[in-house]
């Protein structure tokens, strides 16, 4: 089983959290990932890893299709997920930060490989 990309996982909280629907995130996430993304398991994966949900809770990806020939609609798959991320939301907004930055005590951003790269 591949790993899942930290830089993908955050692309997804980022859209979310300026609105984009499950309809949405799962077709960026077709098209970020390619053939790879054929298999709803990856997708569904990587909803569980971004969003903090059960298996149970994003099973309904596996009847999606993102042209719209699966058994479930792009009305319903927002039915059935986006009340779930909606009540995981405050754990999934923590981690916001892009991967490899950290917030300095000011709340700027750094990049920490640019750090460790000076030293």
């Amino acid at each position: 089983m591949t790993e899942l990309s930290e830089d993908v996982i955050h692309e997804l909280r980022c859209a979310a959290s300026v609105g984009a629907g499950v309809p949405d995130l799962l077709r960026l996430l077709v098209n970020r990932l390619g053939p790879e993304s054929a298999y709803g398991t990856t997708l569904a994966r990587y909803f569980m890893a971004a969003f903090h949900l059960s298996l149970h809770q994003v099973a309904a990806i596996g009847g999606w299709s993102p042209n719209s020939a699966g058994d479930i609609s792009d009305a319903r798959i927002q039915d059935m997920i986006y009340p779930e991320m909606l009540q995981q939301k405050r754990r999934w907004e923590r981690f916001m930060t892009p991967p490899n930055r950290a917030e300095t005590d000011t709340g700027t951003l750094v990049n920490l490989d640019e750090t460790i790269a000076r030293k």
